[in-house]
């Protein structure tokens, strides 16, 4: 019998390779706003790494390209802005 081949994978688009990778750190980030919020410690090492891959991902893209992500990138921003604060009135000197 002949070995069974593995099928093509088809390989993304820049456009779609930077929208996934978006949705990848937007997820992780609702994860640990939701920790913050329940008030459990969040260990956020690596985050500026994979920011740092979405921004090589995101800087790749064509004018077009770019402005197809730019809505998701603010959402993204957003996001952190609000764990960042979450972060800092957690760690707050109570009064």
């Amino acid at each position: 019998m002949p070995p069974i081949a593995a099928p093509a994978v088809p390989s993304l688009s820049p456009s779609r390779a930077a929208l996934l990778a978006i949705e990848q750190v937007a997820g992780f980030l609702r994860i640990a706003r939701i920790l913050i919020e329940d008030g459990r410690r969040v260990d956020l090492a690596g985050l500026e790494g994979e920011i740092g891959r979405l921004c090589a991902l995101v800087l790749d893209l064509g004018p077009a390209q770019g402005k197809s992500v730019k809505l998701r990138l603010s959402a993204l921003l957003a996001e952190i802005e609000t764990i960042e604060a979450r972060l800092a009135a957690a760690t707050a000197p109570s009064a």
